[in-house]
């Protein structure tokens, strides 16, 4: 897929494999703020590269925590 994507639209700056989950969790507002409290932390820290996760926040949620 790579080679053919290069010889598309030529080379890459950057390529990197990523993970999308099959099964994703609905979050409700008091957990959200919860889990994006959690997530400023790990970003936070200069050990931590990357974070993933397999939950969904509403638009109407993330709004509400704003």
């Amino acid at each position: 897929v790579a080679g053919a994507l290069e010889q598309a639209l030529g080379a890459a700056d950057n390529v990197k494999l990523a993970w999308k989950p099959v099964l994703t969790v609905d979050v409700d507002e008091a957990t959200a703020s919860t889990l994006m409290k959690l997530i400023d932390t790990l970003d936070d820290d200069d050990d931590v590269q990357t974070v993933w996760g397999n939950y969904e926040i509403s638009d109407e949620v993330m709004e509400e925590l704003g």
